[in-house]
């Protein structure tokens, strides 16, 4: 039997778990590769502004953002190895 701590901890968890799994699903519904969404968001979102939060939201964030993602730098080493194949 876990104990309350625990079970709090994977109550937590599976929360989180869900919250990604439901971010992912809109993604697909707004036709948004979810990698490139997470990985723009998660860098502008220390710099935009609290007024204008819902503009991150997906389905915002295509209409303003997805024309020029913010990439990681990963992004462009694999671009690069995908092209020497």
């Amino acid at each position: 039997m876990c104990s309350t701590g625990a079970s709090a901890a994977l109550r937590d968890e599976a929360m989180d778990v869900g919250i990604i799994q439901s971010l992912i699903v809109t993604c697909r519904l707004h036709g948004i590769d979810a990698y490139t969404y997470l990985v723009d968001v998660l860098q502008r979102i220390s710099e935009h502004p609290a007024s204008r939060i819902a503009e991150l939201t997906p389905r915002l964030w295509k209409r303003h953002f997805s024309a020029r993602p913010l990439r990681s730098a990963l992004h462009s080493s694999t671009a690069e190895c995908a092209a020497l194949v």
